[in-house]
């Protein structure tokens, strides 16, 4: 349809069809007019249509029966929206362009009020909308970030997916989602691998170790508990070392390791192993009548557990036994013989050994302790145990002593 109007035709057996409106239109009977009505009351050309800039005009082309416009009879009229058109006994209905259309002022005015209330209510509602959008993406990035600094990584995820939902495809918010998702399986990695560690499942924790060190190389809770572990493996060594030394009664030197063992570390199960290590010294020498030096023993339990009540059981009963045994009566000094004269011999020059020279020789003592125990390389520890008596030649210091006795029961 063009911009100039249409015509409706409203009865006979063409109603409802409509035409569009161009220069010269013609309406008649004849088959070959640009409307044909075959209505025996319209002649064969019977009005044409002349368009006048905006305007359109009917013009009756000498009719048998005439033209009406709105019931009357013209021979020329300009058309205005919503005429009617009588061709014989056909009505046809002029519906002009829309700029033609007459508007009435009131509803002019009141479809400007409707427009611009409208109008005013969408750009209300949409700045509305994005001052709550961007309300509740503020809301869900702080909260996000608070929780994640409280190590709450699961609500920090659902704050961050809502931040995510609300600003779709932002790299920064992807990034941070993938951040905490990381932390998250740190976290129960780390979890695990205490419990492992509490449960001395050491090779489970390495595992849980290496597998977040690989996320995060400098995490410093699993490369403190790997130090850890690490520790643990050189206490759990000595304590083998201690347990064999204690089988063989050997309990100055087993005390000797757990001493350094607690100096280290301080580690509460390394102490009472100590208390228990040296009260078992006491019982073996007090078995062997060596009442002084158990009580020695006894007593130095309670350098490490002042309130131990097995110890001040054991002092107050040696005490006891010491203080029922009679003193025995002195012995009167020989009388001096007189000896030979005798060729004078050299007196054996003393040995001072150098606190460099006794930690050296102490240090290779247990090195080839642990060689001839637990590796049973029995060349190494005859070859370790030599090299305390050439550092540290001294018959009357103790790992000269040891390694002396360990070699001559190896041959």
């Amino acid at each position: 349809m063009n911009n100039i109007g249409y015509l409706r035709i409203l009865n006979g057996e063409k109603q409802g069809e409509t035409v569009s409106i161009r220069d010269g239109l013609v309406v008649g009977r004849d088959a070959r007019c640009d409307i044909y009505i075959p209505d025996s009351t319209i002649s064969r050309k019977h009005c044409t249509f002349k368009v006048k800039g905006t305007d359109v005009e009917i013009i009756d082309l000498d009719s048998r029966n005439g033209t009406k416009v709105n019931g009357q009879f013209i021979n020329t009229a300009i058309l205005k929206h919503g005429d009617r058109i009588g061709v014989g006994e056909t009505i046809l209905a002029y519906e002009g362009a829309i700029s033609k259309r007459k508007i009435p002022r009131r509803l002019l005015i009141y479809l400007s009020v409707v427009i611009i209330v409208a109008l005013g209510s969408y750009l209300l509602i949409n700045f509305n909308k994005k001052n709550e959008k961007e309300r509740l993406l503020n809301d869900a990035l702080r909260q996000g970030k608070e929780e994640y600094q409280k190590g709450n990584y699961d609500e920090a995820l659902n704050q961050y997916r809502i931040a995510l939902k609300l600003l779709p495809d932002n790299e920064v918010i992807q990034k941070n989602i993938e951040k905490i998702e990381n932390k998250k399986t740190i976290k129960i990695q780390l979890e695990r691998a205490q419990r492992f560690f509490e449960e001395a499942k050491f090779d489970q924790v390495e595992q849980e170790i290496n597998n977040i060190l690989a996320k995060d190389p400098e995490n410093k809770d699993a490369l403190a508990l790997s130090d850890q572990i690490t520790k643990n493996k050189e206490i759990q060594t000595k304590i083998s070392s201690v347990e064999v030394l204690k089988s063989q009664n050997d309990f100055d030197g087993a005390i000797v390791i757990l001493k350094q063992l607690y100096t280290q570390t301080n580690d509460l199960t390394v102490k009472q192993n100590l208390i228990t290590t040296i009260i078992a010294k006491g019982y073996y020498l007090e078995g062997k009548g060596q009442n002084t030096k158990a009580l020695d023993a006894f007593q130095e339990v309670l350098t490490f557990d002042p309130i131990n009540s097995e110890a001040k059981s054991e002092i107050e009963k040696i005490q006891s036994e010491i203080s029922e045994k009679p003193h025995p009566k002195p012995k009167q000094k020989p009388k001096p013989k007189t000896e030979p004269e005798t060729t004078s011999v050299k007196p054996i020059p003393t040995i001072t050994l150098t606190e460099e020279q006794k930690k050296q020789a102490e240090d290779l003592f247990w090195e080839g302790y642990a060689a001839e125990k637990d590796r049973k390389d029995m060349v190494k520890a005859k070859e370790l145990y030599q090299k305390v008596l050439k550092i540290a030649p001294d018959p009357n210091f103790e790992y000269y002593q040891k390694a002396k006795k360990r070699l001559e029961g190896l041959k």
